[in-house]
């Protein structure tokens, strides 16, 4: 099923003011990891990557190159069995 990104992150408190801290990009990592079966790098967990639903769709559509790349297979097979849509 493919899931409406722009749908799901209208449903989201964005942008974020600010003044937002780790706290609420925590937050917003958090829904976007559990909304799209995904697993967000440490380095993506910042305001700034998580402010914006632009800024998101940006992290996810190279979270889908890095996965789909060769050399991480386990990474894309991980997100996979997250999500139960693995083998």
């Amino acid at each position: 099923m493919a899931i409406d990104r722009r749908r799901l992150l209208a449903e989201l408190p964005l942008p974020l003011p600010h003044d937002a801290g780790e706290l609420e990009a925590l937050g917003i990592a958090i829904a976007v990891e559990d909304a799209f079966c995904v697993t967000l790098p440490e380095e993506a967990l910042t305001v700034a990557q998580l402010g914006t639903s632009e800024a998101i769709e940006r992290l996810l559509d190279e979270h889908s190159r890095d996965a789909n790349r060769r050399d991480e297979p386990e990474r894309a097979d991980r997100d996979a069995d997250e999500c139960g849509t693995g083998s």
